[in-house]
């Protein structure tokens, strides 16, 4: 008697799946339960011989040629309702692993994580069946480090989940047991200062001004919290300022010295923090005091422009070329130290802030006739924009955006190098940032056809006195 032929495929998908995990160490225990689309294994993490005691539930589909969309980039999986739901429910982390036998992949995603099947069930009463996309690179081929991640990410997930729904009086009971209840209360007071400022950020990033303050102040952050927290809360007061003081119509160099202020916030809080704040923090400051002295010149270099200048202009702003030709250097010195250290991973932002400087002081050199030097600074800027992106491929994909928005003062031309190159970025962006994107694109081409927006500074006769008093002081300059 022949085995049938989805016994055979069935067969030859946990072989395949056991030949990509067993050979990390993890145990795959069958349930005997998995009816297609129930759980199909029990899966136990070890590292180097000994359990790390994270467990997850495994269901795998096996197909011979796999559904894979017309430009291969994801594969495609249809679920009933019932199964849906039965693992929405479950408060282990559930993979769901699909083997195409046809080129011996096996790619996966854990349902749970999904925030949009949850939607859609919650949508539609009536719809039984939903399809699910899993992207073809997220396969085992790479290794089961990305596949931990997102099951640790998903467990932590699951366990939050629990203690929003379980009731006072249970939760409070459950806390008896903690072995130091006093660790427990500050645990939970820090988690939630982190979220609220991760939602700060992100009301902020949707536009959402008012209501990213109210979170930024619920934050409560002091001189006591976590370096880490300090530092993020910072970050978003600093936008905060940026985005008043450009509603508020303030003067022209309250913007690099809102910067500024905030890099030495951040470097006085840098030494009880990790390596990577500290080195994170001397890039913002450099870059800060170069977006300082960059901003002077270029006040300087508007009065050039509309006239023979006085003497004191003349020698004011070769005083600042000199400045900020060796503040250019330092910059430049710590990004090169942050890309052969072991914590260039994680300043990916700083890089861009000193990328965005550059395209001022390319522009000067234009008018002064330095064409050549004018080409570098461009292709400088954008190379670091570049730098940037690949840093934060292990970050997350605000700071490719933020990258991408900076590579348009480079040059947003189209066909551009720095333009083509900033649109192939906007492609891989998840949909609300590249909205916030084609925003800054449609700004910036108005704005350089000499359109006054909503939001832009315009200098009346009394700000351009005292604009011309800031940038001619250097007691002012940063040193």
């Amino acid at each position: 008697m022949e085995r049938p032929p989805e016994h055979l495929l069935d067969a030859a998908g946990k072989r395949l799946l056991r030949s990509q995990l067993e050979p990390s160490g993890w145990t795959l225990n069958e349930t005997g339960s998995g009816n297609d689309y129930g759980v199909d294994f029990d899966v136990e993490v070890f590292e180097r011989g000994h359990s790390t005691g994270m467990t997850f539930k495994l269901q795998l589909k096996s197909t011979a040629n796999g559904q894979v969309s017309a430009d291969g980039s994801f594969v495609s999986v249809e679920l009933t309702r019932s199964h849906l739901e039965y693992w929405l429910s479950l408060r282990s982390p559930l993979v769901l692993a699909v083997a195409n036998l046809a080129d011996d992949q096996i790619v996966w995603t854990l349902p749970q994580a999904r925030k949009e099947l949850r939607e859609q069930l919650a949508a539609s009463r009536e719809q039984k069946t939903f399809r699910i996309r899993i992207p073809s690179e997220q396969h085992l081929g790479h290794g089961t480090e990305p596949l931990r991640e997102s099951v640790s990410s998903t467990a932590l997930l699951l366990s939050a989940e629990s203690i929003r729904e379980a009731s006072l009086g249970n939760f409070i009971e459950s806390s008896k047991l903690a072995s130091d209840p006093n660790a427990l209360i500050k645990t939970f007071e820090e988690k939630a200062t982190a979220l609220r400022l991760e939602q700060a950020d992100r009301a902020f990033r949707l536009g959402n001004r008012d209501e990213a303050a109210t979170l930024l102040q619920g934050a409560r952050i002091d001189d006591s919290s976590e370096p880490g927290q300090r530092f993020a809360a910072i970050l978003i007061r600093e936008k905060l300022e940026l985005q008043a003081c450009a509603r508020n119509g303030g003067q022209a160099g309250d913007v690099s010295m809102i910067g500024l202020a905030a890099a030495k916030e951040l470097q006085a809080v840098a030494p009880r923090g990790r390596k990577d704040m500290r080195l994170f923090a001397a890039i913002r400051r450099k870059e800060s005091e170069l977006d300082v002295l960059v901003g002077k010149q270029t006040l300087l270099l508007g009065i050039m422009k509309n006239g023979s200048p006085a003497l004191d202009v003349l020698l004011r702003f070769a005083q600042l070329s000199e400045a900020v030709r060796w503040k250019y250097r330092h910059v430049l010195t710590l990004v090169r130290f942050a890309l052969a250290s072991p914590y260039g991973w994680a300043q990916a932002q700083a890089i861009v802030h000193a990328a965005m400087s550059l395209p001022l002081m390319a522009r000067q050199a234009t008018f002064i006739g330095a064409h050549d030097a004018a080409t570098a600074l461009g292709n400088q800027a954008l190379e670091l924009c570049k730098i940037a992106v690949q840093l934060s491929r292990e970050t997350g994909p605000d700071q490719r955006a933020f990258a991408a928005v900076a590579a348009l003062s480079v040059d947003h031309r189209d066909g551009s190098p720095a333009r083509v190159w900033a649109d192939s970025i906007h492609s891989e962006l998840p949909s609300e940032l590249k909205q916030g994107y084609e925003g800054v694109l449609k700004r910036v081409v108005r704005r350089h056809g000499g359109e006054v927006l909503e939001g832009d500074i315009v200098t009346s006769d009394d700000q351009l006195l005292l604009n011309l008093a800031w940038a001619m002081d250097p007691k002012r300059d940063p040193q």
